[in-house]
């Protein structure tokens, strides 16, 4: 199926799961059994709550997923029911799946609201944003001992830069960041950019 990347079984460890989440720049799994049938789902927060809670990157994903997934069938799948379905239950990912459960296809919020009407991508035109980016991130340690919380990647961009990216198709052109913590190292990161970002920076 499209998106098999995003399947994982139970007896993966938390360290394969990152793998897979870091790989398909998602934020959520889809756990299945060896008949790609639907049995829960996994997030990056269900693995950062394993590791705070003493689990190891060794350990199993069989006690940490979700058994109680939201998901829609086949012939259920309608835009506007999914749309109401992501914003209700503020989910990411939705497992589209047939009668037996068996895993078809997925659909994502990125997806469905994508869909937008071309008048909706400039309606933060002129309208300045300012991300809190001075944390220390104590949560993502040890990550963070070496790169700051805004620039922990996910898939092939920090996170910040898929937050601000995410703001610029929508209009957003100016930038305040509010930085801290190895704040040098987010300028120098967005000063070495082929792509412009305008970007005041305050301390």
């Amino acid at each position: 199926m499209r998106g098999s990347e995003l399947l994982i079984n139970t007896d993966a460890t938390l360290k394969e799961a990152l793998r897979k989440l870091d790989k398909s720049a998602e934020k959520v799994l889809i756990v299945v059994d060896e008949s790609a049938k639907l049995l829960g789902a996994l997030t990056d927060g269900d693995i950062r709550r394993s590791l705070l809670a003493g689990d190891n990157l060794d350990s199993s994903i069989a006690n940490v997923f979700n058994e109680k997934p939201l998901y829609i069938y086949v012939e259920d799948f309608a835009f506007d029911k999914i749309k109401n379905m992501l914003i209700t239950h503020k989910v990411e990912l939705l497992p589209v799946v047939e009668q037996d459960m068996t895993v078809a296809d997925f659909i994502t919020w990125d997806k469905v609201f994508s869909e937008r009407k071309d008048s909706e991508s400039d309606i933060l035109k002129n309208c300045p944003l300012v991300v809190m980016a001075g944390g220390k991130g104590t949560r993502l340690e040890p990550f963070t001992k070496i790169l700051p919380k805004p620039l922990i990647p996910i898939g092939e961009k920090p996170i910040i830069q898929v937050i601000v990216d995410k703001f610029k198709a929508r209009g957003a052109e100016q930038f305040f960041f509010i930085v801290n913590y190895k704040g040098e190292m987010i300028q120098s990161y967005f000063n070495h950019l082929s792509e412009e970002y305008d970007i005041n920076y305050l301390w």
